[in-house]
């Protein structure tokens, strides 16, 4: 019998030669233990997608309230923006109301119309473009567009308008064209006067547009469209979340018409009349107005911007001047009674 040789290491190996694997001789292959590993089963993997489902359940509704707080905090700055503006407006012209057709509104009524600021009876935007830094082109059509840009958009307003004439015959009409809807509305109320002028003119020919007869709000008898005879301007809305002329068909049309007819494109009659177009129970343009997680926007005459509910904002404290007379509590949504006198 053969004795094994001695290997290069000093032990004992076979007499048979060692056969090569790769790197490894056949006595120095290494030993794999093998995997003991397991998949997934399928309980174990629906378990996982039902709770990343549950997960991006709560975080969308999370990220959507955070971006629509967003919308709300610049739309909120944008108000204060035209707040300040507005005070510088009334600071220049004795107290006077922007939009007034009784004060700055006064230019389209005139015949022929004077144009160079106001482009319509209601506008209380074009006159503050001055007190904003920002040039008053002289084209009606251009400052029409500047009064829908920067300050005066709402972010969470994407509605496009489209210029509509009310039946008249307007020479510049071609210049119109559609464009951005307007984001927010003055109140009218504050813009008329009272019954003591009826028949008196601001310039000759353009004769104080009043309160109407027979309307379920009556003003002061000597109201005038001033800063200091509206009241309390804390309680004031002087700007708010609104949407105007909304068609058939859910369209934007805005007024480009020279004469009074309705609001304009720059005014409405406030939440409290259950017949407003702007925020009206059962017309479509409440639900573009109550753009905010079903709320408004709102800067009042005293500067200061807050987010109001649409059950609050039928309250007619925030849409009449002190004084108002509610001579119909059914025409209202806030409640008061027939007689009420607005604080």
């Amino acid at each position: 019998m053969q004795p094994f040789p001695k290997d290069s290491r000093g032990g004992l190996s076979p007499a048979i030669p060692a056969r090569h694997i790769g790197s490894f001789t056949q006595a120095e292959m290494p030993v794999v233990s093998k995997c003991k590993c397991r998949a997934f089963t399928l309980i174990e993997l629906l378990v996982v997608v039902a709770i990343i489902a549950l997960l991006t359940s709560l975080l969308v509704p999370a990220v959507q309230a955070a971006r629509d707080q967003a919308k709300l905090t610049l739309c909120l700055s944008n108000q204060r923006n035209l707040a300040v503006a507005m005070h510088l407006y009334v600071d220049s012209f004795d107290a006077a109301l922007p939009g007034s057709p009784n004060t700055s509104g006064v230019g389209p009524r005139q015949d022929p119309p004077d144009t160079t600021i106001a482009t319509n009876a209601f506008d209380y935007a074009s006159p503050l473009l001055a007190f904003l830094n920002t040039a008053v082109p002289p084209n009606r059509a251009r400052r029409q567009e500047l009064t829908r840009q920067g300050v005066f958009k709402c972010p969470a307003n994407t509605q496009q308008a489209e210029p509509w004439t009310a039946y008249q015959l307007i020479p510049d009409a071609a210049d119109f064209t559609t464009t951005q809807a307007a984001s927010y509305l003055t109140c009218w109320n504050f813009l008329l006067a009272g019954d003591a002028y009826g028949g008196a003119q601001i310039v000759p020919g353009v004769p104080y547009w009043l309160y109407g007869a027979g309307w379920a709000e009556v003003a002061p008898k000597d109201y005038l469209p001033k800063i200091t005879s509206i009241g309390s301007p804390a309680k004031k809305i002087f700007v708010a979340d609104a949407a105007r002329y909304v068609d058939e068909n859910d369209h934007f049309t805005y007024d480009i018409g020279y004469g009074f007819f309705g609001a304009g494109s720059y005014s409405g009659s406030g939440a409290w009349w259950i017949g407003s177009r702007e925020y009206g129970q059962d017309l479509p343009a409440a639900d573009y107005s109550y753009r905010h997680n079903d709320g408004i926007a709102a800067a009042f005459y005293d500067g200061h911007c807050e987010y109001i509910s649409r059950e609050q904002s039928h309250r007619a404290v925030y849409w009449y001047p002190s004084g108002t007379v509610l001579t119909d509590g059914s025409e209202g949504a806030g409640g008061e009674p027939t007689g009420y006198i607005v604080p």
